[in-house]
C-alpha cells in the first residue's frame, strides 16, 4: 500500500543518513590520508601522545609529565592507546572520525534549523575542507578538533530538542570542551548571548528564563570541578594547580593589533572561496521564512566571539583559527541555497555537472600537495628511531633535549623530565610561565645519566651542549635532519658500548 502522505520511514531515514555519514567520512579520509603517515606534523600533536602514552603506565599528569594544557586532551590520547595501542597512523585515523562526527552534527543541525539537505550538505563538507588543506589550520592533531566536537554536539542538542532541559544539557556538554581548552567559553557566551538576544527580542528575557541560562553555566562548570576534586583526592591538587591556575595567569602575551589583523585575512584568503560563501551568504538578503532561528545573528555573535578568542592568548598560532571555522561553515552552506542570489557565472559553474567536476578537480589538487609537503619529505624522527633502535639497551636514558619528543612515543620510552615539549625549558617565555630555572633543569636531567641526549641544531643547542660539557661525546651527526647524537662516556673515559 502506497503512503499517501508521503511520509519517510524511519528506517529509511535512518538509512539516508548513515550513507551521508559514510561519504563525509570517504571524503575526510581522502584528503587527510596523506598526513596519516608522518611522524611529526606538529610538536603539540607529539606531546599530546608522549604523555598520553606514560598516562597508560600510570605516570600522574602535571606531576609525572607536563605540559600547559587542561587534562582533556591528554586523557583522550591515553584512552585511545589503551584502547588501540600506539599508532600514529590510527591516532589520525581516530581524529578524522572526530572531525566526520562533528561535520554529520553540523549537517544534522542545518537540517533541524529548516535547511534543506543540499545546504545541509554543503555546512558538513565544508567543515571537512577547512580541516583538510593547510597543516597548521587542521590537519595537524590538536586541542580543538576534539572541543569543537563538543560544541557542535551543544548546539544540535540546542536547535533538535525541545524543552528547557537542553540548555542545561548544553551547558554541560560544553563543559566537558572545557576540560580540552579554556577558550570553548567563547562559544559558550556567543551560543546564549544569542537566546539572551532573542528572548529580549521577543520579549521574552523573564527571570526564570534568565535564571535557566545561569544554571546552565553551572552545569557548564560541573565537570571542570569534578577534575578539581579528582587530583584533590589523589593528592596531586598542588602540580593542577600549577598549570590549570598559576600557568594561564602567568602567560606572556604580546598583542600586536597590525599583526593580528594581517593574520586573519591572511586566514580569509587561504581559504577562498569558502570565504567569499560566508560573507555573501551574511550579508545578502534572501528569503528563509522557513528557518527557525536568526541564524545572522547567531553566526554574527559567535564570529565576534572566535574573533576575541583568537586575539586573546596573543600568539598567532594557525590552530587558533579553527572554532571560527563552526560558525562559518554554518553559515557558508546557505550560499548552496536556491533562495540565495548570486551571479550568472556562479550558478553556471555550481550546476550539478560543473560542480562535481570542480569539486574533484579540488580534491586531486589538495591530495597532490599535501603528499608533496608531508609524504614525500624525509621523516627525520623515524630515521633517528631507527638508528637508536639498533644501539639502546634495556633500561637506558634517552633525553630528546631540544629535538623532537615523538622519538619518546616511537620508541616507547619514558623522558627523564616532566617537561616534554622542549620549548617548556628552552623558550624564555614557557620558563617564565611555568617558572623554570633552564640549568637547574638540564642539571636534574644530567644527573640521571642519559645514555644518548639529541640535539637539534638550533638558537637553543648552545646552552644543552655548554651543559654536557665533556661527559658526552658525538655519537652521530643526521646532516638532513639537524639533528646530533651524543653518548655518555663512562668513568674511565671511553664512550659506552653499543649493544650487547
Amino acid at each position: 500500500m502506497e503512503n499517501p502522505l508521503g511520509v519517510v520511514s524511519l528506517s529509511a531515514f535512518k538509512k539516508s543518513e548513515i550513507y551521508i555519514f559514510i561519504i563525509l567520512f570517504v571524503l575526510a579520509f581522502i584528503l587527510r590520508f596523506f598526513s596519516f603517515f608522518p611522524s611529526i606534523i606538529d610538536h603539540d600533536e607529539s606531546t599530546y601522545l608522549v604523555i598520553g602514552n606514560e598516562i597508560t603506565k600510570g605516570k600522574i599528569l602535571y606531576t609525572d609529565v607536563t605540559d600547559i594544557k587542561p587534562v582533556g586532551i591528554f586523557y583522550i590520547t591515553a584512552a585511545f592507546i589503551k584502547i588501540f595501542g600506539r599508532s600514529i597512523f590510527g591516532f589520525r585515523l581516530f581524529v578524522t572520525a572526530v572531525i566526520t562526527i562533528t561535520s554529520f552534527l553540523l549537517y544534522k543541525t542545518k537540517l533541524h534549523l529548516g535547511h534543506t539537505r543540499n545546504v545541509a550538505l554543503a555546512s558538513s563538507i565544508i567543515y571537512i575542507f577547512f580541516l583538510s588543506v593547510w597543516a597548521f589550520y587542521g590537519i595537524s592533531v590538536n586541542t580543538e578538533h576534539f572541543f569543537n566536537f563538543f560544541t557542535a554536539l551543544a548546539l544540535y542538542i540546542l536547535f533538535s530538542c525541545r524543552g528547557n532541559w537542553r540548555f542545561l544539557l548544553a551547558g554541560f556538554v560544553i563543559g566537558l570542551g572545557f576540560l580540552i581548552k579554556v577558550i570553548v567559553i567563547f562559544d559558550l557566551m556567543a551560543i546564549f548571548l544569542f537566546f539572551l538576544i532573542s528572548d529580549f527580542i521577543d520579549k521574552e528575557l523573564t527571570p526564570r528564563r534568565f535564571g535557566l541560562y545561569f544554571l546552565s553555566f553551572v552545569l557548564f562548570l560541573v565537570p571542570f570541578g569534578i577534575v578539581n576534586l579528582a587530583f584533590y583526592l589523589s593528592g596531586h591538587f598542588q602540580d593542577f594547580c600549577q598549570i590549570n591556575y598559576k600557568a594561564f595567569g602567568n602567560y606572556s602575551q604580546n598583542k600586536a593589533v597590525i599583526s593580528f589583523i594581517i593574520f586573519i585575512l591572511d586566514f580569509f584568503l587561504r581559504f577562498l572561496p569558502i570565504s567569499i560563501f560566508c560573507f555573501w551568504s551574511f550579508f545578502k538578503n534572501y528569503p528563509l521564512k522557513h528557518i527557525i532561528i536568526r541564524e545572522k545573528l547567531l553566526i554574527g555573535i559567535w564570529f565576534v566571539f572566535c574573533i576575541i578568542s583568537a586575539y586573546i592568548p596573543g600568539k598567532l598560532f594557525a590552530h587558533y583559527l579553527i572554532p571560527l571555522m563552526l560558525p562559518m561553515s554554518l553559515l557558508a552552506g546557505n550560499f548552496f541555497s536556491k533562495n540565495i542570489t548570486k551571479p550568472s557565472i556562479i550558478k553556471m559553474i555550481l550546476n550539478k555537472k560543473m560542480g562535481y567536476l570542480l569539486l574533484g578537480v579540488i580534491i586531486i589538487i589538495n591530495i597532490l600537495l599535501q603528499k608533496k609537503d608531508l609524504y614525500d619529505k624525509k621523516d627525520c624522527p623515524r630515521s633517528v628511531a631507527r638508528y637508536l633502535t639498533g644501539t639502546l639497551n634495556k633500561g637506558d636514558i634517552l633525553y630528546t633535549g631540544n629535538a623532537q619528543q615523538i622519538l619518546y612515543f616511537l620508541l616507547d620510552i619514558s623522558p627523564p623530565t616532566r617537561y616534554i615539549h622542549s620549548s617548556l625549558i628552552f623558550t624564555q617565555e614557557h620558563n617564565k610561565t611555568l617558572g623554570i630555572n633552564e640549568e637547574e633543569e638540564l642539571r636534574i636531567i644530567l644527573n640521571k645519566k642519559p645514555r644518548f641526549i639529541l640535539v637539534r641544531d638550533s638558537r637553543s643547542a648552545y646552552s644543552l651542549i655548554n651543559a654536557l660539557n665533556n661527559n658526552y661525546v658525538l655519537e652521530k651527526y643526521f646532516t638532513d635532519c639537524h639533528v646530533r647524537i651524543f653518548r655518555l662516556i663512562d668513568p674511565k673515559g671511553q664512550a659506552q658500548a653499543t649493544g650487547d
